[in-house]
């Protein structure tokens, strides 16, 4: 009775046949056999007085069933487009995605990064949602960036942030930016901002000690012997202090050819792993970071008595302490016997100075600084070359920072121009 009915989603397998039954006034009876899509078949049963009503009723039960399919088909279509569409997200909610990833890293393997460019990155990020963090990120526009980098350049007193921290917090931004266009978020690339004049400038004279304040900063700490110790041992390699503070005994091997020089194995950093906490972590800043630096016999002396001196007046206590603290061997440890905090000791040693007369200097040491200085006192005599293989740096760097430091470099630059115009100007043509 139902064949040659067509519907899209619904197949009738079986059109049934017409019955004879004894319900009330319903005498007729049509069983028949249909299949949705890809299911089971299923039965179905109307009942009438007439061929014509079974026939309009299982019609009308057929056209339902197709329609109710063909709204679900639809439903789903633009379920799935919309599934489909970049979501619409703020910078806030992007930049939150992000830095979840980015935090991350601690725990790589490989190369994890600090706790503290953890901080730094969080701290960046805070500022730029201060500006733009409720905006859309599919509607920011390379004027918005601008923008945001401009007001992200001035301090609440009207004064402007130095250029190295902008520059930090810009390359944030982009970042998330770029995350957001890969993940779907936003379609627009976002150029590198021109940034503002007003910016401060690093002093450059303030990054390093020229051998006149060395010499006066290692007076001051002449009744101090772990300050006194550790800022000869800076001056002589221009360690990073991180790579000072993860120092062993076992580093230091006195040469056999020359014993007046002592080698120093530098493959091992001291790194934060949580906030004011420390370890010991077997790998260097950069690849170029793991190198040998070399240091005269007596220094070495100096520091193996420091070293000694200490050990030899610790309490069993103490002892027990630097076991359970992985910390036997370490030339430099805290009054606890742990692994030394980096952001607290470097205060206190700036602090020490200022308050026992390096305030004659005009600014706070800090230990980095010797680094600085290490590096502009070999750049007079040295390539750029060797000076970043003592480092432990690139030779960018290296040329970047040091060479345009050094005043023999630049009165040798000025001599030589000269020589070349004499010789130029004396020319006899003729």
């Amino acid at each position: 009775m139902l064949s040659g009915l067509h519907y899209n989603y619904i197949e009738v397998i079986k059109g049934g046949s017409v019955y004879p039954i004894k319900q009330g006034k319903q005498t007729m009876g049509l069983a028949f056999y249909y299949k949705v899509g890809e299911a089971d078949k299923k039965r179905k049963v109307v009942t009438g007085s007439s061929e014509k009503e079974l026939k309009d009723k299982a019609t009308a039960f057929l056209d339902k069933l197709d329609y109710e399919c063909d709204m679900a088909v639809m439903a789903a279509k633009i379920a799935l487009e919309e599934a489909n569409k970049p979501k619409q997200l703020t910078f806030r909610e992007v930049g939150d995605l992000w830095f979840a990833e980015y935090k991350e890293k601690i725990n790589d393997k490989k190369k994890p990064i600090s706790y503290a460019s953890v901080e730094s990155r969080q701290y960046s990020l805070k500022r730029i949602n201060e500006v733009i963090g409720d905006m859309l990120i599919a509607d920011i526009t390379q004027d918005m960036a601008e923008d945001t980098i401009d007001k992200c350049s001035i301090k609440k007193d009207g004064t402007y942030y130095s250029e190295s921290a902008v520059n930090k917090l810009q390359q944030l931004f982009m970042l998330i930016m770029e995350f957001g266009r890969k993940k779907g978020y936003c379609s627009q690339v976002i150029e590198k901002v021109d940034l503002s004049d007003e910016l401060g400038k690093v002093d450059t004279d303030a990054r390093f000690l020229d051998r006149e304040q060395l010499g006066l900063v290692v007076n001051i700490l002449s009744n101090n012997p772990r300050y006194r110790v550790l800022v000869k041992l800076l001056i002589a390699t221009g360690l990073r202090q991180e790579e000072a503070f993860a120092l062993n005994i076992n580093d230091f091997k006195v040469k056999k050819d020359n014993s007046n020089i002592v080698e120093i194995t530098i493959d091992k950093t001291n790194v934060e792993v949580a906030r004011h906490e420390y370890k010991i972590v077997n790998r260097t800043k950069t690849d170029n970071s793991k190198r040998k630096v070399y240091i005269p016999f007596g220094l070495y002396e100096e520091i193996m008595e420091y070293y000694n001196n200490v050990v030899d007046n610790e309490t069993d206590f103490e002892c027990y302490m630097r076991q359970l603290n992985e910390t036997e061997g370490l030339i430099f440890v805290d009054k606890t016997q742990k692994v030394l905090n980096k952001r607290t000791f470097n205060r206190s040693f700036s602090n020490y100075i200022q308050r026992n007369g390096g305030d004659k200097l005009g600014f706070k040491v800090s230990l980095h600084m010797i680094r600085h200085s290490y590096a502009s006192f070999q750049a007079e005599s040295r390539t750029a070359i060797e000076v970043a293989k003592l480092l432990g740096d690139t030779v960018k760097t290296v040329e970047d920072n040091y060479y345009s430091m050094s005043k023999n470099v630049i009165e040798e630059v000025t001599n030589n121009s000269a020589d070349i115009l004499d010789s130029i100007v004396n020319l006899n043509f003729k």
